[in-house]
């Protein structure tokens, strides 16, 4: 999850003119939804063709990977647009603690 959510917030530095964003988690009973909130509407997420040698543009592609799923809703009166992707519940708790030392 960490990884998609700096993915997310990577793509709102690189990628907009956002002048303000914000990191929104929810836990659900069976999911978390984390999400990128920015308020710049003209430039909305897309999976990138990226060639073989370019070392950007593949963000996305890990965010499908990693994600059950993710989504971007405009919400246009409040001029905000948010990109989230949700998780199964339990992929958020490790199967075994690692032990401090």
């Amino acid at each position: 999850m960490i990884l998609v959510l700096s993915e997310l917030l990577s793509n709102v530095c690189k990628h907009t003119d956002a002048s303000v964003c914000a990191v929104v988690a929810v836990w659900l009973k069976s999911q978390i939804i984390i999400g990128v909130a920015d308020n710049d509407l003209t430039h909305l997420p897309k999976v990138a063709a990226a060639d073989a040698d370019d070392t950007d543009g593949r963000g996305l592609y890990l965010v499908e990977a990693l994600a059950e799923r993710w989504w971007c809703h405009v919400y246009e009166p409040r001029g905000v647009k948010v990109v989230c992707a949700a998780f199964p519940r339990h992929a958020a708790i490790p199967r075994q603690l690692p032990a401090l030392l």
